[in-house]
């Protein structure tokens, strides 16, 4: 799966690319892991968009504790039928914003990274709940990144892939009115642009990774945050 992933756009451009009224403060972030805060886009009862940020790591909203396992993915074929997802998935799908992932290959390989051309700013599926640990406490936003089949190109390194959205199904992701058979052939491999793969550092395996594993592009040099 994506063991890890990248977001190097600036707030600016969340905004222009996802259409959005205001960003909060996004500082690029060369690698990010489960458990750590992520942007997250999603639509609010009005239908007007919105940027927050979640914990990846989906928490169904009405669990009473945090549980001994948080999913960082939900598989397409199942996400609409699970118990933990399925309400998610009907009410709260969001856009998950990135420019890349990687896909850590064993002892023994090199690592990859796959991206759009230059980089480009995406947006995987996603799903998003609001949780609270105690009535008296905060809110918790939590998120999920769905999982599909790898495309032909990627499957010599994966058995799954993130769902890759195109910007002009982004309104018709967050639309709850869409019916599930048009989402369902939302979540099929990504084939609308070619995704290119880069030779990443083993060091990538370390949690904090430095910014410059991405071979031979320099594009992620930016600080943790």
């Amino acid at each position: 799966m994506c063991d890890r992933f990248t977001l190097s756009a600036s707030s600016q451009e969340l905004r222009d690319h996802f259409r959005l009224p205001y960003v909060p403060d996004v500082a690029p972030r060369s690698t990010i892991v489960p458990r750590q805060p992520i942007a997250i886009v999603a639509n609010s009862e009005t239908g007007t968009r919105f940027c927050v940020f979640a914990r990846w790591g989906f928490i169904h909203g009405d669990s009473a504790s945090i549980p001994e396992y948080v999913p960082p993915f939900a598989r397409a074929e199942t996400v609409d039928r699970l118990w933990l997802f399925a309400e998610a998935f009907r009410t709260q799908r969001c856009l998950i914003p990135a420019n890349g992932w990687y896909k850590l290959m064993g002892q023994y390989s090199e690592p990859r990274f796959v991206e759009l051309r230059g980089r480009a700013l995406m947006a995987f599926g996603g799903i998003w709940s609001v949780w609270k640990p105690q009535p008296d406490s905060r809110s918790v936003a939590t998120a999920a990144i769905i999982a599909t089949n790898p495309t032909q190109a990627l499957q010599p390194i994966h058995k799954r892939m993130p769902v890759v959205l195109r910007p002009e199904d982004y309104a018709k992701w967050l639309d709850l009115d869409t019916p599930i058979a048009e989402l369902k052939k939302l979540m099929e491999p990504f084939t609308a642009k070619p995704l290119e793969m880069s030779a990443v550092d083993p060091n990538i395996n370390s949690w904090k990774p430095d910014p410059e594993l991405v071979i031979p592009r320099d594009a992620i040099l930016c600080p943790e945050l």
